[in-house]
């Protein structure tokens, strides 16, 4: 289920509310990307800075003002916190939309990024009429390897991203 916020929307699945990033978060959204364990997956092997992260939350806010899509904060419902985000984004490299995701460690595993991912995708098809998605990881990254699988994403190729060796997988709806 879903409903319109100002220019965005809200998502609800069973455990989540995936919502618009707004600027208050920024200090929960860097406790997760300072942490070396997320780092380590997006070429940051010793977490992201404050600045990084604000940076990272402004092209999120930008991405939705430029596009209508964009990656939502997602929250847990039960702990009412924010635990990673999850969504879409325009990538001119495959001129395609990319889903992306990253969640807190201490929420891994179980099965919230599949979760979040599924609504992600099913509003970008039926609202936004987007019928092709990418999506990419390393290829030590079993964890989101898996989440891509799950979702019905197809390895495409190997290519180069941020200077480190990608996984490139697409699903067409």
């Amino acid at each position: 289920m879903w409903f319109f916020y100002l220019t965005h929307c809200m998502l609800y699945t069973k455990r989540l509310l995936l919502r618009p990033f707004q600027l208050s978060d920024l200090n929960d959204y860097h406790s997760i990307f300072a942490q070396k364990a997320i780092g380590d997956w997006l070429g940051r092997s010793d977490g992201f800075t404050l600045e990084q992260t604000k940076a990272m939350l402004l092209r999120m806010i930008q991405t939705w003002e430029n596009y209508g899509y964009g990656p939502w904060a997602m929250i847990h419902l039960e702990h009412q916190k924010l635990i990673g985000h999850c969504g879409l984004k325009y990538t001119q490299r495959f001129e395609v939309p990319e889903l992306l995701y990253a969640i807190d460690p201490a929420y891994q595993r179980q099965g919230l990024t599949v979760e979040a991912a599924q609504q992600a995708l099913v509003w970008g098809h039926e609202t936004c009429g987007l019928s092709d998605f990418v999506c990419y990881t390393q290829p030590h990254n079993l964890a989101s390897r898996g989440v891509m699988e799950k979702l019905g994403f197809q390895f495409q190729h190997d290519f180069m991203h941020a200077d480190l060796p990608h996984l490139l997988y697409r699903l067409s709806i």
